[in-house]
């Protein structure tokens, strides 16, 4: 199972398991942005952020999230590497 990057002027929170949308996140206090992603849990269909975690874009589109993701709806844990879900 992958995370498949959606893109577009902002989340349309209609997305499917699996599905994350990359967003500028404006960081607090700052001038500064930062890419995270909003990312529909592949389990409950629910969605969380990654504001907390770091991003590896490789040059082919995919992402590596660290650290693992939890999702707080339903508390599923995985890991992202180059958008593969590894539970």
């Amino acid at each position: 199972m992958q995370i498949t990057i959606l893109v577009g002027e902002k989340p349309d929170y209609q997305m499917k398991p699996g599905e994350a949308y990359k967003v500028k996140w404006h960081i607090e206090n700052s001038d500064q942005t930062k890419d995270i992603l909003v990312v529909c849990c592949y389990k409950c269909g629910k969605t969380g952020w990654t504001m907390e975690h770091d991003h590896q874009w490789h040059d082919d589109g995919t992402v590596t999230i660290n650290p693992s993701m939890l999702c707080p709806h339903c508390n599923a844990h995985y890991f992202v590497r180059a958008s593969q879900i590894v539970e």
